[in-house]
């Protein structure tokens, strides 16, 4: 009697370490393939827009907001671009000065969070992969700054909704 709840019990844990591996496992091929993506992705993105990704990490938790939301790449893409940016929109006669100032009451308006790791925003990944598209149909094998900055109007939200406001489309700023 004794044996045969000895045996039981050895079934189970072999049974429940057997589930717990193979759930292990599915769950390190989801992690892999995912940094993979990541690392794939990033190395199309020139050094001054990786930088501008991190600048906008860097916005997201100096303001205490734990995901990183379309404000804060764009702020992260006018720090690390001022020039480019600066003379795009004295081209096209907007003030970038009030466009920042706008800028930050958008930010301010996102949710504050404590704790946890930060991490981009279903619309901030749109904005990349406009710009992953926009690179590659003007025949760029990397993804810059201007890529980024005229992908912002086309994904709908706060920010698209300021740049409409001060009268940028993606067209006019490609020109």
């Amino acid at each position: 009697m004794l044996a045969c709840q000895i045996d039981r019990f050895y079934l189970c844990k072999s049974v429940n370490l057997a589930y717990f591996f193979i759930v292990m496992a599915l769950v390190w091929d989801l992690l892999i393939s995912r940094a993979e993506e990541k690392n794939m992705n990033k190395d199309r993105l020139t050094i001054k827009s990786q930088e501008a990704i991190r600048e906008a990490v860097s916005i997201s938790t100096s303001n205490g907001q734990q995901v990183v939301q379309t404000g804060h790449l764009l702020k992260g893409v006018i720090r690390e671009g001022e020039h480019i940016v600066s003379f795009i929109f004295n081209k096209l006669g907007v003030s970038l000065n009030e466009f920042e100032l706008r800028i930050d009451e958008v930010i301010a308006r996102y949710p504050k969070s404590s704790g946890g790791e930060p991490f981009l925003s279903s619309e901030v990944s749109r904005v990349l992969e406009e710009a992953y598209k926009k690179a590659t149909r003007m025949g760029d094998d990397f993804v810059a700054l201007e890529h980024i900055l005229i992908s912002f109007p086309l994904i709908k939200d706060d920010i698209s909704r300021l740049f409409k406001e001060f009268g940028l489309s993606s067209q006019m700023m490609e020109k």
